[in-house]
């Protein structure tokens, strides 16, 4: 699967999961997310490579169980499981 589709089903699959998603320049310094009181946040780093992009997106995924009846993209699952929960 190319990287801006996998892109994209990671940020579908953190919809799911609550998360809201933000887009900020943040000059390549990192995509992340958080918890602010009971709402959870991935802000994507549009500077960053789109592969960095995906490690944190996984991260998140691991982070939060997934929706019933979700399932993975193979290579998406491959990342989440590279990532396990903080």
């Amino acid at each position: 699967m190319i990287a801006g589709k996998l892109f994209n089903e990671a940020i579908a699959i953190l919809q799911q999961q609550g998360f809201e998603i933000r887009y900020e320049h943040l000059g390549g310094s990192g995509t992340g997310y958080c918890r602010v009181g009971n709402r959870q946040w991935v802000v994507v780093d549009v500077a960053q490579p789109v592969e960095e992009q995906l490690e944190q997106l996984a991260a998140a995924i691991a982070s939060e169980p997934l929706p019933a009846k979700t399932t993975l993209p193979a290579e998406l699952r491959t990342l989440v499981k590279r990532n396990p929960v903080r």
